[in-house]
């Protein structure tokens, strides 16, 4: 147990992911966070944990869910609602991109929470590297759609 609470406790996965790609655009941003998000959340191979252990505590938590916001949920939670925020500018209110940053988290999580059941819904489905990225460039064109209406009004 205190293995998986240390593997749980160990960000350098997300916080690459925040760190990740400064100089481009707001868009590609976003889009190479949820692209990377969604590897370290879906693809079996990764080396990295912390996502699915993050997603597990929020379906079912246990005590250790408060160090796991604090630690690596909240600041990745800020860096999304920065980066939302650059995209959508300061005349959309703070409760409109509240709600962009969780539908864009929600869109994340729900491929995870829901894969038992999209298994049965269509056998077929595999989270290769392929789907993984067909996912997040979805996810991706779906959010910025929005983002940018919400910008122009």
């Amino acid at each position: 147990k205190d293995e998986l609470l240390a593997e749980a406790l160990n960000f350098n996965a997300l916080k690459a992911l925040q760190a990740a790609h400064p100089g481009a655009t707001p868009e590609v941003r976003l889009r190479l966070f949820i692209r990377d998000f969604m590897r370290l959340l879906l693809d079996e191979k990764s080396a990295s944990r912390q996502c699915r252990i993050m997603a597990r505590e929020l379906a079912d938590p246990t005590p250790v869910l408060d160090q796991i916001v604090k630690q690596g949920i909240a600041p990745l939670h800020d860096f999304l609602g920065g980066l939302v925020g650059e995209i959508v500018g300061e005349q959309v209110s703070d409760a409109v991109r509240l709600r962009c940053v969780f539908s864009i988290l929600g869109q994340c999580l729900f491929y995870y929470h829901a894969e038992p059941v999209l298994q049965r819904l269509h056998p077929e489905l595999r989270y290769d590297a392929a789907e993984i990225e067909a996912i997040a460039t979805h996810i991706a064109d779906f959010s910025l759609t929005a983002l940018l209406a919400k910008k122009s009004g």
